[in-house]
């Protein structure tokens, strides 16, 4: 019946884990912007200007001719022309180059800021190494003299660049270097709040099987005023622990209800052990002084607040849900609920028990007691939770499995 819980310890790895594979995302971020970035930075662009048309400039990258005047040279009209290129796009080019169709006889005569060259009808230019980046809203010039038979307007201008895109200024470099940030500080609080979790937990385990051992011990003493009910409180306690479970409470109520089972019958501890393991049936005396134990059980708890609801288990587990049974004659949910657990847990430890007047009663006869009783004796839901327990194979507790028991 136990549930496997999920340590603090467990918890923290889990987080860990999961800010590692986060930190695994980022950086694979990190790989594709790199990727991105080199693809682009490799990618060639090229754009044709036809001036007759374009009286705009529609592209980012934009090539103006700024054309000197002219003059004539032995037939020839030789001008000056300068090439200027213009980047108004959001990122550097690079590496550009210009092609310029040219009629047929030109001839170049000198040049500036880039090495020209004309074969047959294509003038080129290559920029000086010193001249071949254009930072965003700036310009490069590369100019020639040219000489041609007659004077022409130069058109069809082809410029080929590459973006150089510097990946630590994107916007989405900057993004995961706060995603990769936070994920590192998330990693470093987790690791010491659970270094704090865990030695807290240790600490707090460490006072756990502390009480556990002792109120084992305070259980131990009350039941070894009778040879045949040794082991009933820490059996009560684990079947009410069980019950807790299986009602959905929560793990502290769990251990609550526990720790209850095994002080309820402490209040034992004043009633003679004549009657206690007296063989035949008590007379009305007798018993009358046996049902006092639970008050004075309440009343030797009454200064022990450290597990609440304590004196309720105590107090009112022979209350009975129709309003008869003692100390106060208790009805239904006007019962404490760790009487109503620990009243049915009770029972059934009683009769899967042997006990100096009988023997263990059958699982059948267990059965069918709780099954009448459910709603006379007993609240109806925990004896429908202890009968699963039963038919689960549950309950009842082994000897082995008593020692084995962890809280």
């Amino acid at each position: 019946m136990k549930r496997k819980k999920t340590s603090s310890k467990e918890l923290i790895q889990n987080i860990i884990v999961q800010i590692v594979v986060y930190l695994l995302l980022v950086v694979a971020g990190f790989a594709g912007l790199l990727f991105y970035t080199a693809y682009r930075n490799a990618e060639s662009h090229e754009v044709l200007f036809n001036y007759n048309i374009d009286t705009e400039q529609s592209n980012p990258v934009f090539v103006k001719i700024e054309k000197g005047e002219g003059w004539i040279s032995e037939d020839m009209f030789g001008c000056q022309y300068e090439f200027v290129v213009e980047n108004n796009y959001k990122y550097p080019i690079s590496k550009w180059t210009l092609t310029i169709p040219v009629p047929e006889g030109c001839y170049i005569d000198s040049d500036w800021e880039g090495d020209w060259s004309l074969e047959d009808t294509v003038l080129s230019v290559v920029p000086f190494e010193t001249n071949e980046d254009v930072e965003v809203k700036s310009t490069r010039k590369a100019g020639l003299v040219l000489y041609m038979p007659e004077e022409q307007d130069l058109n069809g201008v082809i410029i080929r660049y590459r973006v150089h895109i510097d990946y630590p200024e994107t916007v989405m470099f900057k993004i995961l270097v706060a995603l990769f940030s936070f994920g590192v500080a998330s990693l470093i609080i987790t690791i010491l709040v659970g270094a704090h979790i865990n030695r807290f937990e240790r600490e707090h385990n460490s006072y756990k099987t502390v009480v556990n051992q002792a109120l084992r011990t305070i259980a131990n003493i009350i039941d070894t005023k009778d040879e045949y009910a040794r082991g009933h409180s820490l059996r009560v306690a684990i079947y009410s622990k069980m019950l807790a479970e299986k009602m959905g409470m929560n793990e502290f109520d769990q251990e609550r209800i526990y720790y209850i089972g095994l002080l309820h019958d402490v209040g034992k501890v004043g009633i003679p052990n004549s009657i206690l393991t007296k063989p035949g049936r008590l007379t009305v005396d007798e018993y009358e002084i046996v049902k006092r134990h639970t008050q004075m059980g309440a009343q030797l708890m009454e200064g022990f607040t450290t597990i609440k609801g304590a004196e309720n288990g105590i107090k009112y587990h022979h209350e009975r849900y129709d309003g008869t049974g003692y100390n106060e004659g208790l009805k239904g949910e006007e019962i404490p609920i760790e009487g109503r657990i620990i009243a049915v847990a009770d029972a059934y430890d009683a009769m899967s028990s042997k006990r100096c007047y009988r023997d263990i009663l059958s699982y059948d006869y267990i059965l069918n007691e709780l099954k009448i009783n459910a709603g006379t004796q007993f609240d109806p839901n925990i004896v429908k939770c202890m009968i699963e327990l039963i038919e689960g194979g549950f309950a009842p507790v082994s000897a082995a499995e008593m020692m084995e028991f962890e809280i």
